[in-house]
């Protein structure tokens, strides 16, 4: 998919579209091999089902296989996409959950991520097809235990977290931080701007972070790419960064801040 063309409407995207073009390319061609190596039977949905309700993570909760080789092919794929070079060493035996990862803030980092969140990103669409992901209600990823980078406010009013890592999609109460899961209401504060319609920042006093969320109900979801639909609205961030409080925003974002320096 070219999201060049998204550019016209965004005019903001301009300096970044072409690093998303190239990343989106290389997870779709991550995404192509790694049913190869990871059958979809593998990973156990059913059982998923019975222990739901305990609101951790299948990847906390269930080992799945990863071999070095495998992971190996992986990050030549991202490393001959982006053009890096240097061996990339990995040391898990099973796909462990995201905060378990160790990923250095560099070049290996970001080609690490990239391979870990598109595994994470496989599990996350077998699980959604087999699993009603709608009443899953944690402030972290089903699938592997991040936080949201970004929320929505559905057609119905109901309320939905995009996973910061893998872009997993659930369901959330919109009555609690979707950081925290604080529900104190009085910690809760919210801001928009009349320029972006249906974009809002909720701000979380408890843990001191805050999240964007894009109403759908004003505003349609109109680019493919979550991480890029965050940022078509990033004089939103702009506007709240003199509050001091933290955004819970894509990982991705992080790994990839070495191309900038």
């Amino acid at each position: 998919m070219n999201l060049i063309k998204f550019v016209e409407k965004y005019p903001i995207l301009e300096s970044v579209v072409e690093f998303w073009n190239q990343y989106y390319s290389c997870r779709e061609k991550l995404l192509a091999k790694i049913k190869d190596f990871i059958p979809e039977e593998s990973i156990d949905t059913e059982e998923f089902k019975k222990v739901f309700n305990e609101g951790r993570a299948y990847l906390d909760l269930f080992e799945l296989k990863i071999y070095k080789k495998d992971l190996n092919f992986l990050a030549k794929i991202v490393k001959d996409d982006f053009g890096i070079k240097g061996k990339v060493k990995f040391d898990e035996r099973n796909l462990p959950i995201f905060d378990k990862l160790t990923l250095s803030e560099d070049k290996i980092g970001f080609i690490k991520l990239i391979v870990y969140s598109t595994i994470y990103s496989y599990v996350g669409e077998i699980l959604s097809k087999g699993c009603s992901l709608v009443k899953w209600y944690e402030p972290i990823c089903p699938v592997c235990g991040s936080r949201a980078g970004l929320g929505f406010i559905e057609g119905d009013g109901k309320k939905s977290l995009i996973c910061s890592t893998c872009y997993t999609r659930w369901g959330h109460r919109r009555t609690v931080c979707p950081v925290c899961a604080d529900e104190e209401q009085k910690s809760m504060r919210y801001y928009s701007a009349d320029e972006l319609p249906g974009w809002r920042v909720e701000v979380c006093e408890a843990c001191g972070m805050y999240l964007k969320v894009l109403d759908l109900r004003e505003k349609n979801e109109d680019i493919p790419l979550y991480p890029l639909l965050y940022l078509s609205s990033w004089d939103l961030d702009v506007s709240v960064k003199d509050l001091n409080f933290k955004p819970s925003w894509f990982k991705i974002f992080y790994a990839a801040s070495w191309i900038s320096k």
